[in-house]
């Protein structure tokens, strides 16, 4: 009997490795690939003060120019 449920564990714990294997490589086929991205100039276009949690930030917008034509994050 314990035989039994040694090998249907067994079982179980392959099938569950299996399909982990398939959601790993179905999410990593939606990442999007990270790559240095050559910069060729960078300028702060605004600024302003801000208040967070009762501490003062200064946040700057930035103007970013690259030599590729893509969406940065």
């Amino acid at each position: 009997m314990a035989a039994y449920i040694a090998d249907h564990a067994y079982a179980e714990l392959l099938r569950e490795n299996e399909l982990l294997k398939h959601q790993v490589l179905t999410m990593q086929r939606k990442l999007v690939r990270a790559r240095e991205v050559p910069l060729v100039s960078a300028k702060v276009v605004d600024s302003r003060l801000t208040f967070r949690e009762g501490r003062q930030f200064v946040e700057y917008k930035l103007q970013i120019v690259t030599n590729i034509r893509s969406t940065l994050f």
